[in-house]
Parts: C-alpha cells; structure tokens; sequence
C-alpha cells in the first residue's frame, strides 16, 4: 500500500456529528486527563526548581546543574521507545498500558519526592550525584507512566473529533501543572517552615503524592479499546518500531513541524530575558522581572481562553487547517518581538505573549490527536496497533532536538558577546543581535513548520476513509 498522497483538494469542513457510541463520557475525559499533572508536574517542576534548590540552596556549580538536566532529557530520550515497544508488546489480564500507567504513577511520585530530599551538609559534588542520579531514576519511572499513559489515549475513541475534545482537556491540566510548578519554590518560603530547605522537602513531597494520586487514575477508569485484539498481534521489536514509524510519511511532517516549533523557540528562547532586562530596561534586573511575571500570567490566561476556541475550530474546519493558523498567529506574535520590546512603551512586550500562548499551547493537544490519526493510517497499512511505538519515537524525537536547543542556547550568549560583568553596559551590537536571534530565528523555524504540517495529508474525510476501510477489515472495535 501507497503513502498517503498530500491532498490538493481544499479541506472540507470536519463537523460531522460524533455517533454516541463513539463519545468519551466527561468523567472519563477527566480521569484520563489527570495523567497530564502527573506528567507535567514532574517535569516542569523538576526543570524550573533545579537551579534554586540546587545552585542557591545547596551552591551546585551552574554548569554541573545544567549537564545534568541535559544528560536527564537524553535518557529520558532513549527509555521512550524502550517503554513504547514493551507496553506494545505487553499481555496482561489488564491490558497493555494500564499495569505500566499504575506502577510508574507510583514509582514516579516516589522518585519525584526523592529529588528534593539530599541530606544536609553534603559537599558540591555530593549534591551534583545525588540530583544526577535521582533525575535519572526519575525520567526512567515517568517513562513508564507517560508513554502509555499517551498510548492509552490514542486509543480511546475512533472518532476524528472526539479525539481533540480529548487531548484539549489534558491541555487544561497542563496548564495547571505548569502554573503550580512556578510556585515550588515560593510555597517552600513559607514562614510555616524552619527554613527554605525543610519547605522544599515537604512541599516536594507533596508534589509527588499529588503525582501518585492524578496518575493512577487513568489506569483505574480508563478501558484499553483494543485489548482484545491485540492478543494475537504480533510482537514487533525496536528496531522495527523506528524503522516503520520513519517510514510513515504523515508522521515525519509531524515530528518535522514539532522539531523546528521547538528548536526555533528554545534555542533562542532564554535571550528573552536578556532583551527585556537589558535592552528594554536598561539593565534593572527587578522591573524585568516584573514584567516577566506579567508576560507569564498573562500567558497562562491566553492559553486557558485559546483552548477551547482551538479545539472548536479544528472540530469544525479540520485538525491541520486550525494548526496552520494557529501558526500563524505565532508567526505575527514572534515577528511583533521586534516592535513590541521597546524602552520606550515595556508593557508592549505582553503582546507577544499573548499572542504566542494560545497557539503555540494548541499545538500539543493538536498533535496528540493528528497521532492518534497516523496510527489508524499505520494500522491499515501494517495490519497493527502500534500507539505505544508511535507516542514513543515521536517523544524521542523532540526530546533529542530539545536536548540539543538547550545545549546551544547557552554558547549563543557567548557568540553574541554577552558579559555578565558588564552588567548594564553590554554594547550595542550584544543587544542587536540579542533583538535578532530572539526574533527571526523562532520567525524563520515557524515558516518551515508551517510547511510542513500543510502538508499533512490525513483531512477529515480521509480520516474517515481510513475508518471505514478499517471496520470493513477487522469490525468495529
């Protein structure tokens, strides 16, 4: 069987009414959903809180500190597809993703929590293992929960809408997660604790139990739609996972659109900072923190707003249609960079912002239903349920490519000549290529993203197409 052709004809609208069978009840949405705080909470949180506990609290070297959250993403990279082929693989009385959902909830939690509890006095070193080893330990175990926990939710209905509705709910508690992720740090300087470091174990401890409780959720409530077929499945091995998924052309301008979304934006992404301490306000670090805060909250309530109007619009007019727009809405917000970072009016700078957060936080529910797509074309093409193999590779993709954003962003500071020492005074070519870089580099990487998810070949009606032909082969599962 062919690749799918990229479609000339103009995509019809996608509003065709879900058949009931085909819904996903409100309770069950939420159950499933809860997996994202777990998944989000310990992530982002053990991102944002490693220099302040680590470096601040504990005096890590920042260089050490950053290796490690480089070294951490790359593992986390390698175990995805080892956890997608073994949930894949999996033929347990209960199902193939919700034994690794509930174990790795748990072990999850646990290791979380053991992030934020080094003994006291350690030396430098001591420390830099410690979090070395514990951030290991830890993307290891979210491993085992995300990756089928992502499965699980590729498989939930077969219905092309139902699908967004879906992931758009998981996109609330993304937000949520990140939200409460920003306040580690100031909850653990509460004046209920002895001290800052007491207030981080417990408040890290109790992240973790919260992680515990969301993540076994799905696992409980959720039911596996293809159990039953896929006990006579074929197992299918790594190497063939990677193999059929980079063979699967609406896949590669998926993962192809999300690497340059990512590696436009984080590469250059920390110079945001930079342009608006040093260029907007002239070096005070305090107002540029202010208005960071603002362009935070702000964003948050953008993105909450975004939801359900991105999630509207792609069950009405198509998953890619409502994807490209969305993209160029970032594309208008990251070019407005230019004129909106300005000394002259600083509270311009929330426009971009706003304008950035409610596209570029569709993508990733966009994503996780266009997914769910391409696995019904692979199972056409291949006669196979391979979600787990699918979430996993894509997840290893972007993880590679983020690893790599965040390791240049840093030597691009060096390259423009930044100088700490020089505090406010960085010269002027240090501040233009700043306003450059920040600009047009996320600019130019959204262009091509844009490429390619117009691109993408699966429209409504073939998602239908590919259904029918489907239930016609194997039954309506």
């Amino acid at each position: 069987m062919k690749d799918l052709p990229t479609d000339t004809k103009p995509e019809g609208k996608a509003g065709s009414e879900t058949a009931p069978q085909d819904r996903i009840p409100f309770w069950k949405k939420m159950a499933y959903s809860c997996g994202m705080g777990t998944n989000m909470i310990g992530k982002q949180s053990s991102k944002q809180m490693a220099f302040p506990v680590y470096n601040i609290e504990f005096g890590v070297n920042p260089g050490w500190i950053s290796l490690t959250l480089m070294l951490s993403r790359i593992w986390d990279a390698i175990t995805d597809p080892v956890v997608g082929r073994f949930s894949d693989n999996a033929r347990t009385k209960w199902g193939r993703r919700r034994p690794f959902i509930f174990i790795g909830a748990i072990l999850a939690g646990i290791a979380f929590a053991c992030l934020w509890l080094p003994p006291r006095g350690l030396s430098d070193l001591a420390y830099f293992i410690w979090f070395l080893v514990g951030l290991f330990f830890f993307f290891g175990c979210i491993s085992v929960f995300a990756v089928p926990w992502n499965s699980l939710g590729f498989e939930l209905t077969p219905d092309y809408n139902e699908r967004t509705r879906l992931f758009s709910y998981g996109a609330y508690f993304n937000n949520v997660a990140t939200l409460g992720s920003g306040w580690f740090y100031a909850l653990a300087q509460l004046d209920y604790f002895d001290d800052t470091i007491q207030g981080i174990r417990v408040i890290g401890t109790a992240f973790g139990a919260i992680m515990i409780a969301l993540g076994v959720l799905p696992a409980i409530f959720c039911k596996e739609r293809f159990e039953k077929q896929v006990k006579t499945q074929k197992k299918v091995k790594l190497s063939q996972a990677f193999s059929h998924a980079f063979q699967n052309s609406p896949f590669l301008k998926l993962v192809g659109c999300v690497l340059f979304i990512y590696i436009g934006i984080l590469t250059v992404g920390v110079l945001g900072n930079y342009v608006m301490i040093y260029y907007v306000y002239g070096g005070d670090k305090q107002l540029g923190a202010v208005l960071m805060g603002h362009a935070a909250t702000w964003s948050t309530i953008a993105t909450f707003v975004g939801i359900p109007v991105v999630s509207k619009l792609a069950t009405t007019y198509g998953k890619r249609r409502v994807f490209v727009w969305c993209l160029w809405v970032a594309w208008i917000g990251t070019v407005a960079k230019w004129f909106c970072y300005t000394p002259s009016a600083p509270f311009l700078a929330l426009i971009p912002s706003i304008l950035l957060a409610p596209s570029t936080g569709a993508t990733a529910f966009l994503i996780q239903s266009m997914i769910a797509d391409v696995c019904d074309y692979d199972e056409l093409k291949r006669g196979a349920r391979r979600e787990g193999s699918f979430g996993a590779v894509y997840s290893w993709s972007v993880k590679l490519g983020i690893a790599a954003a965040v390791g240049l962003s840093g030597f691009i500071l060096v390259w423009i000549g930044y100088d700490s020492d020089l505090g406010s005074a960085q010269t002027e070519s240090t501040l233009l290529w700043m306003r450059i870089l920040f600009t047009f580099v996320p600019g130019i990487a959204l262009l091509v993203s844009i490429y390619f998810i117009s691109r993408f070949p699966i429209t409504p009606e073939r998602a239908s197409e590919i259904r029918s032909e489907l239930e016609a082969r194997r039954g309506v599962v």
